[in-house]
């Protein structure tokens, strides 16, 4: 039994022992003239204070006390617990962390590893672990990633245990710019039993020092427009990692002649692909060439040093090397035709008129001048000229022998020598990659004597002129009234008759070679008395269409490939018309098709170009079930 309830049952006896004996206090007052008597009974804490006294009050106080703090215990219970909960549930762990180790430098192009440590020091499992990897633009990962996006990685770890640590490595590629500084951050992302998604991340700083191979390149100090030169290309690894395929790339402007290389160049004139470089080799290429700049203007070539990782170079060091021309000693200018800008067609014949002037300030002796014809499409059995064509190597020869002024070319003198060409009208078309075809003249002028500025065993200049030779689109334009081959049958009646409507297929076939063209456009208009029907079908997308305002159809086309009609079949559309002759037309051959006219733009040399066919009668030229005569029309 509590306390609380025994203090209860005394204070429940003392109330009947008061009842029994009638005894009580009184309280008297008066209320107006009247006394009332209220008898009144102590309360049984008041009773309690009475017996117990002093020492009863004191109990009574710790009771409260007892009861109060209990309570505040319990909310305090309920707080701490509710508390725990939350951060058990709904915030991250301080003890789940993700660590980077990698190098702090690296060289340009050199693969290196980072190490993501992870440490789960909770007795909870993490699930659904994943390392999420973010590289900035100068690293990128040579692995785990679809190819389109080589600066993030996403690692599904899966489940970590409590009290366990985990390990992931990445190779990674550094290929920022030199004394850039690059960051990778890392990320873990897990549950813990909830559904709740927990983060932590952590990064770290690369600085990329320096390129793994680098490049010098060692030029002339003085350059002469048309006067050949070396450049030396070094290259040397640098740092301590072994690269298995190095390539080496010059990009040359269009004024460099290449001559040469101490190594062959692997295609082109501008690539080599260098193979296996280990640590701490070296090596050189030494290439010959000719600046064709007259103009004297700067000329800049760029080279660049890559290697190769999963099938694509990677740039490891650059060099732009710039070269400053001096005048030539001699100047040598080539013009085709009066021409500068000349495009050239199948069957022209070129003038070349190779002018030259001696501007070294010395007079130089025996000066010799040749100039070598390189093209497919030439007439060699065509050439006329008074210098000595050597058809082996299809160059022209000019010496004191056939120009006496040659001898001894005072400064300031200056001369000319001519050669004639025709080119072929027709050329064999044998591939698809028969197209863009270039007529090419180099063009050399040197002599022994050598002024006192130039370091080199003679005096000389290179000059190439180079001519672009346009495309040929060809339209044939045929009428027939039997048309089998087509499936096409034709309405009315031939020998066309007076006032009575006869049918005709028109076929337009277009053969293109030598170059591809664009914006093609083929018209013609009917003639008079003829009707366009329709039945309009052709073996490409377009098709023909009328404009019955101005009775004209017109084929636009977006473009045609080169050797389409030679190397496979031509571009045609058929469409049908409909003629009725009257009185006047009787014995005649009536017009049904004005001339045919095909406009388009060359692809290759940008000039516009234009070809034709004759108009169509009812003669019909091109239906071979028709006799000569059997076209007139008829009464």
């Amino acid at each position: 039994m509590s306390l609380e309830e025994l203090e209860k049952q005394l204070y429940s006896a003392r109330q009947g022992q008061n009842k029994e004996i009638g005894k009580g206090e009184k309280n008297t007052s008066k209320i107006g003239q009247q006394e009332q008597t209220i008898q009144t009974f102590p309360s049984w804490r008041e009773e309690d204070t009475k017996e117990f006294g002093v020492e009863g009050q004191k109990k009574n106080k710790f009771k409260k006390l007892f009861f109060v703090g209990g309570t505040i215990i319990i909310f305090l219970s309920i707080l701490v617990g509710g508390a725990f909960f939350f951060i058990r549930y709904f915030s991250t762990p301080k003890d789940v962390s993700i660590e980077l180790y990698s190098p702090s430098d690296i060289s340009r192009g050199v693969p290196f590893e980072v190490t993501v440590q992870l440490t789960n020091e909770i007795n909870n499992f993490l699930e659904d672990a994943k390392v999420i990897l973010t590289l900035t633009p100068g690293i990128i990962s040579l692995e785990g990633v679809d190819g389109t996006n080589r600066n993030m990685l996403i690692d599904t770890v899966g489940n970590i245990g409590g009290g366990s640590l985990t390990k992931r490595t990445f190779k990674l590629l550094s290929v920022g710019d030199i004394n850039s500084v690059q960051k990778i951050t890392a990320e873990l992302s897990y549950r813990t039993g909830g559904k709740a998604l927990f983060t932590v991340k952590n990064s770290k700083d690369i600085s990329i020092t320096s390129p793994a191979i680098s490049l010098s390149i060692k030029k002339p100090e003085q350059i002469i427009a048309g006067s050949k030169f070396d450049l030396e290309v070094n290259y040397e690894n640098t740092s301590s990692f072994d690269f298995s395929d190095v390539v080496l790339e010059a990009k040359y402007p269009a004024s460099f002649i290449f001559d040469s290389a101490s190594i062959p160049p692997s295609s082109l004139n501008n690539y080599w692909r260098l193979g296996e470089l280990k640590s701490g080799s070296k090596g050189s290429i030494q290439i010959k060439g000719t600046l064709n700049n007259l103009n004297q203007e700067p000329s800049n070539i760029p080279f660049s040093i890559s290697a190769n990782f999963g099938e694509k170079n990677y740039p490891i060091d650059e060099q732009l090397t710039s070269l400053s021309i001096s005048p030539p000693p001699i100047s040598v200018e080539i013009v085709p035709n009066g021409n500068s800008d000349y495009v050239a067609k199948m069957g022209d014949e070129i003038t070349y008129v190779i002018n030259y002037r001696n501007d070294s300030g010395i007079a130089l002796a025996d000066v010799v001048l040749k100039t070598q014809f390189v093209g497919e499409l030439f007439d060699f059995t065509s050439l006329r000229t008074n210098g000595a064509f050597n058809s082996l190597t299809n160059t022209v020869t000019w010496t004191a022998s056939n120009i006496p002024a040659l001898r001894l070319l005072e400064p300031g003198a200056s001369g000319q020598a001519e050669v004639r060409v025709k080119l072929n009208p027709y050329y064999q078309i044998k591939r698809p990659s028969d197209k863009n075809f270039v007529l090419r003249a180099n063009t050399e002028i040197d002599s022994p004597s050598v002024p006192y500025y130039i370091s080199a065993e003679k005096t000389s200049t290179v000059a190439v002129k180079e001519i672009k030779v346009m495309g040929v689109t060809s339209v044939d334009a045929q009428a027939l009234y039997r048309d089998p081959g087509a499936g096409i049958v034709n309405a009315g009646t031939f020998p066309p008759k007076v006032n009575r409507p006869t049918q005709f297929s028109i076929h337009w076939i277009l053969k293109n070679y030598l170059t591809d063209v664009k914006n093609v456009e083929v018209k013609a208009s009917l003639g008079p008395g003829v009707r366009w029907v329709g039945s309009v079908k052709s073996n490409i997308e377009s098709n023909p269409t009328y404009n019955e305002r101005t009775q004209e159809v017109i084929w636009n086309i977006d473009k045609i490939s080169a050797t389409r009609g030679i190397l496979s079949d031509p571009v045609e559309a058929i469409f049908k018309v409909e003629l009725t002759p009257n009185v006047t037309e009787i014995g005649q051959y009536k017009n049904i098709l004005g001339r045919t006219t095909l406009t388009a733009t060359d692809d290759f040399t940008g000039v516009d170009m234009t070809s034709y066919d004759n108009s169509l009668s009812t003669n019909l030229t091109d239906d071979k079930t028709v006799r000569a005569e059997e076209g007139r029309v008829v009464q």
